[in-house]
């Protein structure tokens, strides 16, 4: 609603790489190193168990979002592993949010309700993010218990002066909301970007027009 109070709904968390100089390496560079290496998991589990270390030291209740690898949640053995974590401390369960790109998402229906379900159990949710990029259909959706919908940021920029995307973004929140899903704009960087998803009705917005990433 357009007069409502904002209220945030969780942080999203980013990983950063530094070199033994100090020099940042950007993702373009170790994310393809990474699955080259088959180390992809390994970076997953050190994201989920640095968090859940430091929402157990203290948080002020604020959800926070972790983006896993694709490959992640087709990992039998990571899926155990982050079952029994969660389960261990469901206190720090509860302000848990996984994410995965809706490409890698939607290779495997069956496997991506599989994998909510199981999650849904320790009380952490679960999110798509990067919605419409791979976009065919929302009939999936119907199979799974998703949390959240991130609407991908090319839907975003121009939604101001780009009819197509505003009936979009309008279909995805009737469909999703249909399914108790909450739905998220990515990438939203101006006024006008908020103004224009605030009376299309959208559930929350994320993006350097209303926070730039802080260190943790």
């Amino acid at each position: 609603h357009p007069n409502a109070e904002r209220t945030l709904n969780h942080r999203e968390i980013l990983l950063r790489v530094v070199d033994d100089e100090g020099n940042m390496i950007p993702a373009g560079i170790f994310i393809p190193q990474a699955k080259r290496l088959g180390l992809v998991q390994e970076f997953d589990k050190l994201v989920v168990s640095e968090v859940m270390a430091r929402l157990a030291r203290g948080s002020d209740g604020v959800r926070v979002a972790i983006n896993l690898f694709a490959s992640s949640i087709r990992d039998t053995g990571f899926n155990d592993w982050l079952v029994r974590e969660l389960g261990r401390q469901p206190e720090v369960a509860r302000q848990m949010v996984f994410e995965i790109a809706e490409y890698g998402a939607v290779e495997d229906v069956a496997l991506l309700k599989s994998w909510v379900d199981r999650i849904r159990t320790t009380g952490a949710r679960t999110s798509i993010d990067h919605f419409g990029k791979a976009f065919k259909s929302f009939g999936y959706l119907c199979d799974t218990r998703i949390d959240y919908l991130k609407i991908d940021g090319s839907f975003i920029s121009d939604i101001a002066e780009n009819k197509d995307h505003r009936f979009f973004v309008e279909s995805v929140m009737k469909s999703a909301h249909g399914r108790d899903i909450t739905v998220v704009a990515e990438s939203v960087e101006s006024q006008a970007e908020i103004d224009t998803l605030t009376s299309l009705g959208i559930d929350a917005l994320q993006g350097y027009g209303l926070a730039r990433p802080a260190a943790w």
